[in-house]
C-alpha cells in the first residue's frame, strides 16, 4: 500500500455519499438532513453518519452509519494475512406511531422482505408524554460488514408501510 492510497473506509464512504446525494439531489428520491464525519483521534476511528427522509415527505428517517477502527486500519495497512479490510455499516430507522398493534412485526416484516429472513432486527421503543402519548420505534443498529460495491442495497426507495 503506497502513502496516498485510500483506505477501505475512504473508498466505501465516497460510494455511500455519492449514491446518497445522487438520490437526492439528482433522483429527487430522498432529502439528505444530516451529515456527520467524525475523526477521534485518541483511538483512531472514523464515522460517517449520514441521515435522510423520502423527498415526498415522508416520516422515516433513516440513518446510515459508516464506521471503522484502530484495528480495522491497522490490518489493512500491515496487510495482515487472513484479516479482512472492512468497515462496519449500520442501519437505524427512526418513525413515530400512534402505538397500533402489529406495528414492529409489520416493520420487521418489511425489512426482512428486502435484506432477507436470517438477519436478527432488535427494536427499542420510546415513550413521551405530550398531549397525545406517541410511540416511537427505533431499529437499533445492526453491525455487519459492508462489501463493495452495494449490490445489496435495495433497488426501491420507500416508506415503510405502516
Amino acid at each position: 500500500m503506497g502513502v496516498i492510497d485510500p483506505t477501505v473506509f475512504e473508498n466505501v464512504k465516497v460510494a455511500l455519499e455519492n449514491e446518497l446525494y445522487d438520490l437526492d439531489n439528482l433522483d429527487r428520491k430522498i432529502d439528505v438532513t444530516g451529515r456527520r464525519d467524525l475523526l477521534d483521534m485518541a483511538v483512531l476511528s472514523r464515522e460517517l453518519t449520514l441521515s435522510c427522509r423520502l423527498a415526498n415527505g415522508g416520516t422515516t428517517t433513516a440513518e446510515l452509519l459508516l464506521s471503522s477502527s484502530l484495528k480495522e486500519l491497522s490490518d489493512e495497512i500491515l496487510e495482515i494475512p487472513g484479516a479482512a479490510s472492512t468497515s462496519r455499516l449500520t442501519l437505524r430507522f427512526h418513525l413515530e406511531t400512534d402505538g397500533t398493534a402489529g406495528t414492529c412485526e409489520t416493520v420487521e416484516r418489511c425489512l426482512k422482505g428486502i435484506w432477507g429472513t436470517p438477519i436478527s432486527i432488535p427494536h427499542a421503543l420510546c415513550y413521551s408524554t405530550s398531549e397525545q402519548l406517541k410511540m416511537q420505534l427505533r431499529l437499533l443498529p445492526r453491525r455487519c460488514p459492508v462489501t463493495f460495491p452495494f449490490a445489496s442495497m435495495p433497488g426501491e426507495v420507500r416508506e415503510l408501510p405502516l
